[in-house]
């Protein structure tokens, strides 16, 4: 069970660009470890009192594992990184999970599916992820800045722009861009399309 997370998350520009950190990150740390298309949603009470306070409900589905996560508010760290308490645990009993937040008034408001590949080097873990709508992102999570430090100076991203916002957040200030619903937001691939083809 994971207790806490220190992570920095940078902006991948372009797909060439997405193209050369994932060719560093085999190069550096090997293959990755996996590589997944997820679901992320996140629970709140229809007038988003968790979303108010920075706190974070979140069932992730990846085919049948399903994995809960309830975050506190983050910490924003001078260089750049976010600090928070986070307990995430395997489920066997996801659908079961869902009907208790939903008995208790908390509904998923928000999902995000997402492709990611993830690497591992020491204790850091290195996430190159592909999201709809909004692009690609590396997040280095590790126990310390210093070691944090380290990953994004091994890649070259010391001059890239780092993302406080989460993927929610972003994915909220695009769809508001794009003067899509923001009510039950759901971002898939699928849905992607759907808007490429409506325009």
């Amino acid at each position: 069970m994971k207790l806490n997370e220190l992570e920095i998350k940078i902006q991948i520009s372009s797909e060439e660009h997405f193209q050369a950190v994932y060719d560093s990150c085999n190069k550096l740390f090997g293959p990755p470890i996996s590589h997944v298309i997820q679901l992320d949603e996140y629970y709140d009470t229809p007038d988003g009192q968790l979303k108010k306070q920075d706190l974070v409900i979140r069932i992730r589905s990846n085919g049948e594992k399903k994995t809960i996560a309830l975050k506190s508010p983050r910490i924003e760290l001078p260089s750049g990184m976010t600090n928070r308490i986070e307990l995430e645990f395997l489920s066997a009993e996801g659908e079961k999970v869902h009907e208790q937040l939903i008995s208790q008034g908390l509904n998923p408001n928000e999902a995000a599916e997402k492709e990611r590949w993830t690497f591992i080097n020491n204790d850091c873990e290195i996430v190159l992820d592909r999201l709809p709508f909004i692009g690609s992102f590396i997040e280095i999570e590790g126990p310390s800045e210093i070691e944090i430090s380290k990953i994004v100076s091994l890649l070259n991203l010391s001059s890239c722009q780092i993302v406080r916002q989460n993927y929610g957040e972003l994915m909220m200030t695009k769809f508001c861009e794009l003067q899509l619903p923001l009510s039950n937001l759901r971002a898939t691939f699928a849905n992607e399309i759907e808007c490429k083809n409506f325009k």
